[in-house]
């Protein structure tokens, strides 16, 4: 967009034949991003350049003449174009939200369908309406959309404190708000859950069956002290020393409960960010010391055993129970219901971190599984009655979580925290 509006306010004189060779070299610049770009690349990132800066050369080069760009259909998607931009990341995000599986025809179909109406009955209408009541229209949207937003996010807070009525309980979210929720009642706490974003739909699930817990979840962030993420990217910034270390003490100090549940992704602190068999960037790895140096696979690895070893010996306070590794997919499950993953294929991927999990194995530390129960007839189940059990490729769902526990591991679970 900014480049747009730079074209707009800077356009470019030259001759016809300047034109010509101008929007030649945009026009490729756009269709060569699709040998450049794929699903396995981080988006946006500097190849996003490619298509960016070729449709800037299009735009400059402003040739009237050209059947490549102005013909009818490129015509009617141009005066589109904005309604087309706004729609197509909300459906995008709606569909994800609700694990909607739609093909990228219907998506397409949407998305124009959706674009041509707000053309059509909004966009050119806009142009005819007195500017000020468009101003007073759209500032009345926004404070009815802040009002709607703020009254369910205080719905959602009501019902917290209503829980925590007593005044029991908020303290262990004191000061760490943003990653600890409390659910329960009268500031009972039967286990302290720890983890990373796999956290979080495993708490939803157990507080809808009115399990007492405190969560800690530090997205994309494994659950051991004194360990930091090594690169900067994304949900990075959850990752650091200090933030897992007041986590720790509050687990420590607290006298509300003897237990604590850990969950990660701990895959992914072994081998970084797998996509579709392909390590993606060196994204995930962790340090503890020295940080500022390159670090490789088994460097990460032995700073998440050596750190979680350290974290697990120093909670002796506390019956530790460690979520050893479920399975993780080759497709995200809302693009590929039906895929194949046997169990013994998940065993194999999650051999490294499941036997070190293993080996710390004690009278205060045990380790449980959920991964057998995700499977039938050896195969992964990702899609089941209409619900997805992933919303990508490693994140069970509210639905799935709920699937595993029917399935029987609700009885080990319960076993494991003592609520028989």
């Amino acid at each position: 967009m900014m480049l747009g509006g730079i074209a707009y306010l800077y356009p470019w004189k030259c001759s016809c034949n300047n034109k010509r060779a101008i929007a030649f070299i945009g026009i490729a610049l756009v269709l060569s991003s699709y040998a450049f770009l794929s699903e396995e690349n981080l988006w946006p990132g500097y190849l996003a350049l490619i298509p960016v800066l070729g449709a800037y050369f299009v735009i400059v080069a402003n040739r009237q003449n050209s059947k490549i760009t102005n013909n009818l259909a490129f015509q009617i998607f141009g005066k589109w174009s904005y309604s087309i931009y706004l729609w197509h990341w909300p459906i995008l995000v709606y569909c994800f939200i609700y694990e909607l599986n739609i093909n990228f025809a219907v998506y397409v179909f949407i998305t124009l369908t959706l674009s041509f109406a707000s053309f059509s009955f909004v966009e050119k209408r806009s142009k005819k309406v007195n500017v000020i009541f468009t101003l007073l229209v759209s500032l009345s949207l926004m404070i009815i959309t802040a009002s709607l937003y703020q009254y369910q996010e205080h719905s959602i807070e009501e019902k917290t404190l209503k829980l925590n009525v007593s005044g029991k309980g908020y303290e262990f979210c004191d000061g760490i708000e943003k990653h600890c929720t409390y659910y329960g009642k009268d500031g009972k706490v039967d286990f302290f859950l720890w983890g990373d974003s796999h956290s979080i739909a495993l708490s939803h699930y157990l507080a809808n069956e009115g399990y007492n817990f405190v969560v800690f979840k530090t997205s994309g962030c494994p659950p051991i002290q004194g360990v930091r993420r090594h690169d900067g990217m994304g949900n990075a910034g959850n990752c650091n020393q200090k933030k897992n270390d007041i986590i720790f003490n509050k687990i420590k100090e607290s006298n509300a409960s003897d237990q604590v549940i850990m969950i990660g992704r701990w895959s992914l602190y072994r081998y970084g960010w797998i996509r579709n068999g392909k390590l993606q960037k060196a994204t995930h790895f962790l340090c503890s010391d020295n940080c500022e140096l390159d670090i490789e696979r088994d460097d990460s690895f032995n700073v998440m055993k050596r750190n979680l070893k350290k974290t697990v010996n120093s909670l002796n306070n506390k019956k530790i129970i460690i979520f050893l590794g479920n399975p993780i997919l080759t497709k995200r499950g809302i693009d590929q219901p039906e895929q194949k993953l046997s169990f013994y294929e998940h065993k194999e991927f999650q051999s490294d971190t499941d036997e070190f999990i293993k080996s710390l194995s004690s009278k205060k530390v045990n380790f449980i599984e959920s991964s057998p129960f995700f499977f039938v007839q050896d195969n992964v189940v990702v899609y089941e009655k209409d619900n997805f059990l992933y919303k990508d490729d490693n994140h069970p769902t509210v639905y799935g979580w709920d699937f595993v526990f029917k399935k029987g591991f609700k009885s080990v679970f319960d076993s494991s925290v003592g609520r028989n």
